[in-house]
């Protein structure tokens, strides 16, 4: 467990630091055809950074979780947990798209 909490760590690290870039207007970590037609640039990588950055929230969380207690129930719970996460993030970057771009392409 102790490892997949290191690998939990280094993946949030990655993403708030990709989010981060995204905030502060570095639109190159976004694909081309996600921005194609997105006329508010600003605020597209601005929802966007915030969105990314949220997203690691729940692989700290379960990291946390299997360093406090490494155990099968809360190995699945922090499971649970990242899936949620990862499920919340998508549906986030879904109506960033549709808002900035009318839709996924």
């Amino acid at each position: 467990m102790l490892l997949y909490a290191i690998c939990l760590f280094v993946f949030a690290a990655l993403e708030i630091m990709t989010g981060a870039f995204t905030y502060v207007g570095k639109y190159e970590v976004v694909y081309d055809y996600y921005i194609s037609g997105v006329n508010d640039l600003k605020g597209y990588t601005k929802a966007q950074g915030i969105a990314t950055m949220s997203m690691a929230a729940p692989a700290i969380i379960a990291g946390v979780l299997f360093l406090l207690e490494p155990t099968l129930i809360c190995g699945l719970i922090g499971i649970a947990v990242v899936l949620l996460g990862i499920i919340g993030g998508f549906i986030a970057f879904d109506k960033i798209q549709k808002k900035y771009n009318g839709g996924m392409f």
